[in-house]
This record gives structure tokens, C-alpha cells and sequence, in this order.
């Protein structure tokens, strides 16, 4: 009898935090990028893809980050010269807070900084001589997002979307609206 009356009054086993202790996903879709680096550049909706990762840091507050890139094989800019090899790479860190929204489907939104580095190559033609100009920038930005996701056991399921507002040292708005699909695991 004793025995049942400790473990009627044991403490409640905590519950796991809505998207796991931590959780990592694989991010596609596209990005919209703003008029000032789509006119210079001759990108405006492309693919992209990144990899996110986060870790609970108590309740159902988030930090982590994110690693992704868009890229284009060839397109042409505002002075008509063709741009190979576009791409923009960015790293972010970010926290986030994650709403239940019903059992397995949750809400997150977050905000968070950044840093980017683009690189290409402008071609160009002289007297029927093709020339290549490389091509680099690098800035910072910051960013707000929310994602939907549903949880079956450890595997993740979402929708996301994310603006980023973004500049380079140069004063280009490399600003852009992102949004897609993620699939992932927690842990």
C-alpha cells in the first residue's frame, strides 16, 4: 500500500517541447528578390534551398539558424551584359517561439540576423572577344518569419515564409520574400 501512495504522488513527467529538444529541415521554394538587386543583377524569382537547424532553450522558445543559397546558371543584367554563375549565400541565426496550434500542428515566428555574399560573373563582348569580369559583394540584413508544421512522432512537415530586408557595403537592396516547403526530424 505504501508503494502506491508514492507513485500515485510522483511529479508529471515533463512534456517534450512542441518541435522536439531540437529539430533539423531541409528548406525549398522560391525568393522574390527586390527591384534594386533584380534590376542589377537580372534575378528577381528563383529557386532556393537551406538547411535549418534549432535548439528549445526553455518553454517553446527556439534559437538556431540557417544556411542556404539561391543560384542562377546565366541571365542578364541592367546594361544588357549576360551574369553567369549568380549566387547569393546567406547564414543566419534567429529564435523563434512555436504556438500548438492543435496535437501535431504547430505555428512558429521568429526574427533573427544576417549575413550574405553573392558572386557571379559579367561577360562581356569587345570586337567579338569575350571578356569575364568576376564579380563579389557581401552585406548583412535582418529578418522575420513563421512557418506551419506538422509533427508525425520525429518527422517534420511545414510551410514557411520569411522577409528578409537586405543590403550590401554598396548600398544594393538585396531585400527579399522567401517561401516554401520544408520536410525534417527532430530530435
Amino acid at each position: 500500500m505504501g508503494g502506491s501512495i508514492a507513485s500515485a504522488q510522483a511529479p508529471p513527467v515533463p512534456s517534450e517541447p512542441l518541435v522536439g529538444h531540437g529539430h533539423l529541415w531541409l528548406k525549398m521554394g522560391r525568393t522574390n528578390i527586390d527591384d534594386a538587386a533584380a534590376d542589377a543583377w537580372g534575378v528577381d524569382h528563383e529557386g532556393y534551398v537551406a538547411l535549418e537547424g534549432y535548439g528549445a532553450v526553455g518553454g517553446e522558445f527556439y534559437l538556431g539558424g540557417e544556411l542556404g543559397q539561391v543560384g542562377v546558371g546565366s541571365t542578364i543584367d541592367d546594361s544588357g551584359e549576360t551574369l553567369r554563375d549568380f549566387h547569393l549565400y546567406w547564414g543566419e541565426l534567429n529564435g523563434k517561439y512555436a504556438v500548438d496550434l492543435t496535437h501535431g500542428f504547430t505555428f512558429d515566428a521568429g526574427l533573427g540576423s544576417a549575413l550574405f555574399y553573392v558572386q557571379g560573373e559579367e561577360v562581356s563582348t569587345l570586337s567579338g572577344e569575350e571578356f569575364t569580369d568576376p564579380l563579389a559583394s557581401f552585406g548583412f540584413g535582418a529578418q522575420v518569419f513563421f512557418d506551419f508544421t506538422w509533427r508525425a512522432r520525429h518527422l517534420l512537415l511545414g510551410l514557411d515564409a520569411k522577409y528578409q530586408w537586405a543590403f550590401d557595403f554598396v548600398d544594393i537592396d538585396y531585400s527579399n520574400l522567401r517561401y516554401g516547403g520544408h520536410l525534417g526530424f527532430t530530435f
